[in-house]
């Protein structure tokens, strides 16, 4: 399948199970008139781009993925990620990127340079993620994100690269939980959300 826009086009393909394998992509340059990726590649590859087993494992959990953008210096891998899994369960337990780039501002993933441990997710017994250290949320000695009765996200705590306080979202029902937020800043980020200094320990 093609999809092209303004001169650039991406051809996916999929495994039989219709997973998809890579995303090639080409622009058409206009001085040559060529359809290549010499000039910027955004390309994304699932595993090696051929081999299912490279790229899935037998529960259907992505194994490896690899991601082209490009830099100041030009065209360059930006990711290239292997996913583990807790053992004998399909919940994440860490991201490996042999490109890490603690630094960047591509938005692509990467390892903070807070984080030096192996394990990236945590969760509770009911299966909730309450650390996510690759996005800073939460810090190695304390959960980022509380959730109420019901197993619903209830708080989420975001920390700099230093490890000072960066924020908390806060879910709250202004109905049910007026008072929750003592201090909010700006305004909501999302229905039902908003961005506050300090929160309530609980309800």
């Amino acid at each position: 399948m093609d999809i092209g826009v303004l001169g650039n086009v991406s051809r996916f393909t999929y495994d039989p199970v219709n997973r998809l394998m890579q995303a090639k992509f080409e622009q058409h340059n206009p001085d040559d008139h060529n359809w290549n990726k010499d000039k910027v590649d955004f390309s994304v590859m699932m595993g090696d781009g051929d081999d299912t087993e490279t790229a899935y494992d037998a529960n259907g959990n992505i194994k490896r993925m690899q991601q082209w953008g490009l830099k100041i210096t030009g065209i360059d891998k930006i990711d290239d990620l292997t996913f583990n899994y807790m053992t004998n369960g399909n919940k994440l337990y860490n991201v490996i990127d042999d490109e890490d780039d603690p630094a960047t501002k591509l938005g692509d993933f990467r390892t903070p340079a807070l984080h030096q441990g192996s394990q990236d997710y945590y969760y509770d017994g009911s299966g909730n993620m309450i650390r996510d250290l690759n996005k800073d949320i939460g810090k190695s000695n304390s959960n980022g994100i509380s959730y109420n009765h019901m197993n619903l996200c209830r708080t989420v705590s975001v920390y700099t690269t230093n490890g000072a306080a960066k924020g908390t979202i806060i879910r709250f029902d202004p109905c049910l939980h007026a008072g929750l937020c003592e201090q909010a800043m700006g305004h909501p980020i999302a229905i039902g959300w908003a961005l506050a200094e300090r929160c309530a320990a609980d309800d």
